[in-house]
């Protein structure tokens, strides 16, 4: 690696060794890693490829500037780049660019936005948001920021903002089709809306969001809903609710609690309707405020861990519960009435 550069590295076109000299195509896998003394980087342009883990843990990388031949990126190549806030394409690149001085990363032929940063603004013509597109901004020191989606940008991809926590607000435009599986976990957003075209919300998109205070799905939409103000995300065919917040009501008529639908939320208190029929593994985990829960005698099985590193305290299963999984209420150290 090159742990010894700091400041300002000029990445040199060619090189001496042996007697012979090479060209300089590539910045190696975990080449600048963890150097916390390097504040930018200037490529020459005979760099081809950035290999994995190029740049990982630059803290105070502020400033860089992909070259005009530069045609690979490895994966995680900027994680960890909590000081980025100037990231550019040269113009001349034919792979990738920066339109409108956007901060980002974009694969010009698919529109993807593959890498961001604290300073990105999302440039109308994106269509795809990578996954792990903005692995740069998991640092809490980083000063919460927002992000406006334009109505092109139809996929965010699994992982986009994977543990992004200084991601307070996101505005999504009509034209969104698809959420993947974890793509917000982690992030501090507070208030949820999703668009009307959305068809697809990939399980856990938003789990151990637990600043979630409102989640509404927009009239029109023909797969969500967000029926009577639950401050909550249902599959409406299924009655499943996928996600929920520290203000969210179960409305009757749902049937399935899903997955780690209130993973780590702030909910203190919440009634469970009738219409209930199964509760999903650690559907409620880690949710410390919540106290009392009443499980009602319509639903038929309790799955694994649905309380599991919760503050529960009392717990009241009702006549008609057919099935309760091993460890269902593991690590439910608080619990004192059953």
């Amino acid at each position: 690696g090159y742990k010894f550069y700091k400041d300002v590295v000029f990445i040199p076109e060619k090189v001496s060794y042996g007697g012979k000299e090479y060209t300089v195509t590539a910045i190696g896998e975990r080449a600048f890693e963890y150097n916390y003394e390097l504040l930018s980087v200037v490529m020459p342009n005979t760099i081809r490829s950035i290999k994995e883990f190029a740049f990982n843990g630059c803290i105070n990388l502020k400033s860089l500037t992909i070259s005009s031949e530069v045609s690979e990126i490895g994966d995680y190549a900027f994680m960890g780049l909590s000081s980025l806030e100037h990231l550019a394409v040269d113009c001349h690149n034919k792979t990738f660019d920066s339109r409108g001085d956007c901060n980002a990363i974009i694969r010009t032929m698919t529109n993807t936005l593959l890498v961001g940063c604290k300073a990105t603004v999302i440039p109308d013509g994106v269509e795809v948001i990578a996954g792990n597109a903005f692995i740069s901004c998991q640092d809490s020191s980083i000063e919460p920021f927002e992000l406006n989606f334009p109505p092109s940008v139809e996929i965010i991809e699994p992982f986009a903002f994977n543990c992004c926590y200084p991601l307070s607000a996101v505005t999504f435009s009509e034209g969104l089709r698809r959420i993947g599986r974890w793509a917000f976990i982690g992030t501090s957003i507070e208030c949820l809306e999703i668009p009307a075209s959305v068809t697809e919300i990939d399980e856990q998109a938003f789990i151990s969001c637990d600043s979630l205070k409102v989640i509404k799905v927009k009239k029109g939409n023909k797969v969500y809903d967000s029926r009577k103000g639950c401050n909550a995300i249902i599959e409406s065919a299924t009655g499943t609710l996928l996600q929920g917040c520290e203000n969210t009501t179960v409305p009757d008529g749902v049937k399935v609690i899903s997955s780690s639908a209130f993973y780590r939320s702030k909910i203190k208190k919440i009634k469970l309707p009738s219409s209930l029929e199964i509760i999903e593994r650690g559907a409620f985990a880690e949710c410390k405020e919540l106290k009392k829960l009443v499980i009602p005698g319509s639903v038929k099985i309790i799955e694994l861990e649905i309380l599991c590193g919760s503050g529960i305290e009392e717990l009241i299963v009702e006549n008609g519960v057919e099935e309760i999984s091993d460890y269902a209420f593991f690590e439910c150290r608080k619990l004192r009435y059953v």
